[in-house]
């Protein structure tokens, strides 16, 4: 709210049946801090039990106010009872006290996680604004999140030698040219193979240097696209730790970093259990740490899978 008025905005959100509505007014000049903290408010919110319970009692005391305690107050409630006996619109978008008081953490971030999401939401931008400098705002803070939103099916590529696509969170996005190049020149499960057998790979050392303390092996590696990626290897494990890339979307430069850590056995391979993806646009920065509990090889794999 300090960040808010102190630019001179405002901000306010409601909730009904169908939606949450959250909005900012600020002064056209300040169009990108306004995309910054809607993208924070999906990629970066504080669920916590502090947070919980003063929310709570913010809502008890709403319902108190303009339901509770006001003539006819109860007048919608019981009329959508009445309307609708099996649906959900039978009850109130705030509650009961009950449901209020039974409420639990686990509750909030659960719901958070498969609804407040980038393929669940509708983003409207209205006022004194440059069109074109908008949709790069908007691909630099809100696409580039898309990528790395926890608790949700990870990205899936699909291809079949001539086209193909990614996916993620139901949101398809078709192969370029570039990457279906690209691609076709892979021919090894785990690429880094390619570095070596493949003539259409060049990679090159270009030293030592520290990641994370460690001394690690400084890989830079050119696609036949002209693509760079940098990779970093552990000197004592020779396990990747670190990979570098960019890439230009919209005349917007979106960096990706990843660590790797936490290596386990799984079957005959060792899989990083812990990566940090960090990506950078606009400058602006976003960071998320996956953590993986459990890890199975080729099970569960159908021929839906790569259709």
């Amino acid at each position: 709210m300090k960040l808010v008025s102190s630019n001179a905005g405002q901000n306010n959100a409601n909730t009904s049946h169908d939606r949450t509505f959250y909005y900012e007014v600020f002064p056209s000049n300040q169009l990108k801090l306004g995309l910054w903290l809607e993208s924070e408010r999906m990629l970066h919110p504080v669920i916590n039990e502090v947070g919980v319970k003063t929310q709570n009692e913010v809502v008890k005391e709403e319902k108190r106010m303009r339901m509770d305690n006001q003539p006819y107050g109860q007048f919608t409630g019981e009329m959508f009872k009445r309307l609708f006996t099996k649906h959900p619109y039978t009850w109130q978008p705030i509650g009961s006290m009950a449901d209020l008081d039974a409420a639990t953490l686990a509750e909030f971030q659960a719901f958070f996680k498969k609804y407040y999401v980038p393929n669940n939401a509708v983003l409207s931008i209205a006022g004194d604004i440059d069109i074109a400098q908008t949709k790069e705002l908007v691909n630099a803070y809100l696409e580039a999140m898309t990528m790395s939103m926890d608790g949700n099916p990870v990205m899936k590529t699909r291809f079949n030698g001539t086209a193909g696509y990614q996916e993620q969170m139901s949101q398809k996005k078709a192969m370029t040219p570039e990457e279906i190049k690209e691609k076709n020149a892979v021919t090894n499960l785990f690429e880094q193979l390619d570095y070596v057998k493949n003539p259409v790979f060049k990679a090159e050392v270009k030293g030592v240097e520290k990641v994370n303390g460690s001394d690690a092996y400084k890989l830079v590696i050119t696609y036949p696209t002209g693509k760079t990626k940098t990779e970093f290897y552990d000197v004592a494990s020779k396990l990747l730790v670190k990979t570098e890339e960019a890439t230009t979307a919209n005349n917007m430069t979106i960096s990706n970093t990843v660590e790797f850590a936490d290596y386990k056995r799984v079957g005959a391979i060792l899989f990083p259990h812990t990566q940090t993806l960090t990506v950078s646009a606009g400058g602006q920065q976003q960071v998320m740490e996956m953590k993986a509990q459990s890890v199975k090889v080729n099970e569960g794999v159908t021929t839906a899978d790569f259709n």
